[in-house]
């Protein structure tokens, strides 16, 4: 589940709040993904958040972040802002 961070130094509204992306892909995948949905281009800037404020490692899997941060209804929650 992704959705914008309350702190999103005005960065639009996704389209999307679910993404199905391979376990086994890098979380930089979801943001290259984020980026195309928000017409963003690369040299804007783009920080993806886990639920407790803790900016996420671009270089993880989806699987390994699953594992670690599965919220209660079964989803990985992310957050994304332009702000650190």
């Amino acid at each position: 589940m992704v959705q914008r961070h309350a702190r999103s130094g005005g960065i639009a509204q996704s389209p999307k709040s679910k993404y199905l992306i391979r376990g086994a892909s890098k979380a930089r995948e979801l943001a290259a993904a984020l980026r195309d949905d928000l017409k963003l281009g690369a040299a804007a800037v783009l920080y993806l958040y886990l639920t407790d404020d803790a900016v996420l490692d671009l270089e993880l899997t989806l699987s390994e972040l699953d594992a670690a941060h599965t919220a209660a209804d079964g989803f990985l929650h992310i957050c994304y802002s332009s702000l650190e």
